[in-house]
This record gives structure tokens, sequence and C-alpha cells, in this order.
């Protein structure tokens, strides 16, 4: 690899993280975002309830909802890496669960309208049942998951502050989804430089970033369009709605299932 291109690379790479890592959030369940040094501004609040939010966040990040107890959602979308991963596949347990790398959930409630990678799910709740199944990243499947939360009293207690009743599937996807959906960041430096005009919220080595990102010699903009969003204010959006067929864990324009790794 030449110099240039990894010149080229590194830029972009700046350029993606103050986008993606470089906002502030206040979620007390993850106080690594913060000690990172990743953030520097707000989360803005969403209808959720908090005590749904708190569960969903205790959820998140419980081990004991895999099959063997080793893995949580936190283990690939990983708080301190913009809720994303430094892997190149993820690794969940399921025969089918290690075959894509982990997308970041940062701002994912506000500008997303289908979920994974080829936007087979419509909604997050329907992306969680794939993430809780016996083949899936989870390894076991809802009804066991909401067993092993049953079991556990100050689980049962949680789920009836927030929910009224004792947990079932409906609660379980409904507090984790209410987790997902809160974290919403805004005003990041980035956002200040482009929708804000500040030219002194980036390095000039981000700036310089930006300037590949938008070019023809890196042709990034041509998917990840930069828009802001039109009912978050604050907000930047780096896509275009559409399913992109890459050539990438695809054949003939449809998922291969049947390969172990992509």
């Amino acid at each position: 690899m030449t110099v240039t291109v990894l010149r080229l690379l590194g830029s972009l790479a700046v350029a993606a993280l103050v986008v993606a890592c470089d906002d502030s959030s206040r979620l007390s369940a993850f106080p690594e975002l913060a000690s990172a040094g990743m953030l520097d501004a707000g989360v803005i609040p969403e209808a959720d309830s908090n005590d749904r939010i708190a569960l969903g966040a205790r959820l998140f990040e419980d081990v004991g909802l895999s099959r063997d107890s080793t893995i949580s959602c936190a283990t690939c979308h990983m708080p301190s890496h913009a809720f994303a991963e430094p892997r190149a596949v993820s690794h969940g347990i399921g025969e089918r669960a290690r075959k894509r790398n982990t997308p970041s959930l940062i701002n994912i409630g506000v500008f997303r309208s289908s979920f994974d990678w080829d936007g087979r799910a419509a909604t997050l709740e329907d992306q969680l049942h794939g993430v809780f199944a016996v083949t899936g990243d989870m390894g076991i499947d809802l009804g066991e998951a909401v067993a092993r939360v049953r079991e556990d009293s100050s689980y049962d207690m949680a789920f009836r502050r927030a929910y009224g009743r004792r947990p079932d599937v409906d609660a379980f996807l409904d507090a984790l989804v209410a987790f997902q959906r809160s974290l919403v960041v805004s005003e990041s430096r980035f956002d200040r430089f482009y929708l804000g005009g500040d030219s002194t919220a980036l390095s000039e080595s981000e700036k310089r970033g930006w300037r590949l990102f938008r070019s023809n010699q890196a042709g990034c903009a041509g998917c990840h369009v930069p828009l802001p969003d039109r009912e978050v204010s604050g907000v930047m959006i780096f896509r275009d709605a559409r399913v992109h067929n890459l050539g990438v864990g695809y054949e003939t324009g449809v998922w291969r299932t049947s390969v172990a790794t992509e």
C-alpha cells in the first residue's frame, strides 16, 4: 500500500471519527464514552421513560442473555467505539452470527427506517428477533432470554416499575429499543463546523479528510450523503436511504446465508 493511499485512509478515518465518535453523552450506564475522551456534547432528550431506558441499558450489557454467558449486545456495539466495533467481523455465538461488521448505534433511532446491512429488518424490534435466535448473535431465542430475566428478582422489580408487569417478550424488546432510541447525539464538532459554520471546530487534518470524503477520489459522499436530519435539529445523517450491493457478501443481489464469514 502506497504512502499516498495510507495518508488518504488516515484522513478519512479522522473525518469519520469526528462525526461518529466525538459527541458527548450523559449515559450513566456507559461512562466509557466520556472517559475515553470521545464525547463533548449533549444527548437530545427522548420521549421514552427513563426507567425503560435504564432497564434497556442493563439488558444491553448483560452477558447472561447469551447462550454461554460470554457476550452481550455491548460486546459488539462497544460504547468506547461509538457503539460499533474495531473488528472486521462481529463476534457472535450462533452459526449465522459472524458475518458482518457491527454498525454504530449512535442516532440509529433518528434516521434509520430499515436495519441490518441488507435492510431486511423493518424495525429495531424486528432486528432483535434475529439477534435473539439460536442461530443469531446471542445463540438463544427470545423466549429463553425472557425466561432467564424472569429468574432474577431485581429484573422482575425493574420490569414491574417500568411496565407494570413481569418480564415478557414485548416488554423485553421495548426496553432494548427504548435504550437504542435514546442514543441520539447532536452538536458534535463536525455538526458545529458543517451546520453552524464554525471553521475552528475541526483541525486541518480533519478538514482534509472532509474534502477527501466529498471528492471523486474517495467517492464516499456518493452514498453517505451529508444531510441534516429534517426532524431533529443539529443532527447530521450520512446515508441515502438505499441498500447498495457492493459485491461483498452477496450473490445475484441476495444475501449469502451459506457463507460463514463475509
